[in-house]
């Protein structure tokens, strides 16, 4: 059998530090003082911020960055799984090591307390894991399975907490931004030509490639993408994106990072790109994949009331219908329109309002009972039905748009006597 020291070969951040851990338990059993000083070495070793750009093809340079967002398989953030473990397991060993030879120094300390409070600070929302950071792993619970985790390591580990942070931040390393305010939180998730979005691997995944493609997720009670994925019947119809309604969900493009084969093309370099300014809290994205190129500006209301979404440019020279999808969450009481006129559709989820500017016509909204199985989306479980409603909200922009353009916004419905609030 082989020791897990024998397997760490070239492996990078998590999964090395995993094969030291096991390398360092096995050396305390077998009093074994040079391979025990070597991997926690080897441990400490992996707790360090990367500042060279991750390569967009292989695991080089890859790990912490100094957004404290965290890269594994290529460029891509791994908060929801990789990242997440490096906060848990380096816990865990902090507590193990504490007082011990090995164990960590002050300067990986203060690396792990910032992972902690820089990164995951912006993450956790209401006991619920940010929905854009899941990753590949969209298991039953994983929300709040995540979320309980890292909560456990931050605040049961000395020299480590727990913060619930305010305002705005880019991860400009990784291409995702976040909006935090007392009632709401957004995160936004992007792909570009030097960062990939998503992953598909071990048959995890198995419907979700445009997951990163401008998607928006708004919350009030964490609960509104709480696992709303089996209930996804069209997964091009992902909150936020703007995309073809019809075309095939494929991981065949050649943009996209799929059964541990990285990939690069089908991107036009100039006209991809993401920016945020943190004065005015706008993030922006430019997107040219698949014959579809649009720009996407989510900006701060400026009473810190949610956010104004402009989306512009939107022009295919195919044949599928373009749509935006405005929402794509478990449905609350009382959702539906509330009010419509020929260009200024008014929606609702729960407490949270939609203020559509386009064609009438072109608003369409779908609020049903929907059941699905977890296997469809992750094909290692086992077949699992899940039951929920949904409330569903696109705007077709039509087949051949050139230039096609509309806003919309998203934002808590106030808190006043003599208001109707809709129950969370």
């Amino acid at each position: 059998m082989k020791l897990a020291k024998d397997n760490i070969g070239n492996d990078v951040g998590w999964n090395r530090m995993l094969m030291a851990y096991d390398t360092v338990m096995r050396a305390v059993l077998e009093g074994n003082e040079t391979d025990y000083l070597a991997y926690t070495a080897t441990i400490a070793d992996q707790i360090k911020i990367v500042e060279a750009e991750t390569s967009y093809v292989n695991d080089t340079n890859a790990g912490l960055k100094p957004d404290y967002s965290y890269q594994m398989h290529a460029a891509q953030a791994q908060m929801g799984n990789y990242g997440a473990a490096i906060i848990e397991d380096g816990a865990e060993i902090c507590r193990v090591l504490d007082g011990q030879p090995g164990q960590l120094s002050d300067e990986k300390m203060r690396i792990l307390h910032d992972f902690g409070t820089e990164g995951y600070g912006w993450l956790l929302w209401k006991g619920m894991f940010d929905p854009a950071s899941v990753g590949r792993g969209l298991k039953p619970n994983a929300g709040r399975n995540i979320a309980k985790d890292i909560t456990l390591a931050l605040t049961h580990t000395p020299g480590l907490e727990l913060v619930d942070k305010r305002g705005y931040k880019l991860f400009d390393r990784s291409a995702f931004a976040i909006y935090r305010a007392d009632r709401w939180m957004a995160s936004i998730r992007m792909s570009t030509d030097r960062i990939h979005g998503v992953e598909q691997v071990n048959y995890d995944n198995l419907k979700g490639p445009y997951m990163a493609d401008g998607a928006l997720y708004f919350q009030m009670t964490g609960r509104e993408y709480d696992n709303v994925y089996p209930l996804w019947r069209n997964w091009r119809l992902i909150p936020g994106i703007t995309s073809y309604r019809d075309k095939t969900v494929t991981w065949n493009d050649s943009s996209l990072f799929a059964n541990g084969r990285y990939k690069a093309g089908a991107w036009t370099s100039d006209k991809t790109g993401y920016d945020g300014d943190t004065k005015t809290a706008a993030t922006t994205y430019r997107f040219c994949r698949e014959g579809l190129e649009f720009r996407k500006t989510w900006t701060r209301r400026s009473d810190g009331n949610g956010l104004d979404v402009a989306v512009g440019g939107i022009t295919s020279a195919t044949d599928y219908e373009v749509v935006t999808c405005v929402e794509n969450a478990n449905a609350r009481p009382g959702a539906g329109i509330v009010s419509q006129t020929d260009d200024m559709t008014v929606v609702c989820n729960g407490n949270v309002i939609y203020e559509i500017n386009a064609p009438s016509n072109s608003v369409h909204v779908t609020v049903e009972n929907r059941e699905g199985d977890w296997h469809d989306i992750m094909g290692g479980l086992p077949s699992q039905r899940h039951s929920g409603r949904i409330f569903e909200v696109y705007v077709s922009h039509g087949v051949k748009p050139n230039n096609a353009e509309f806003t919309y916004s998203v934002k808590c419905a106030p808190v006043k006597k003599g208001l109707i609030l809709f129950l969370q």
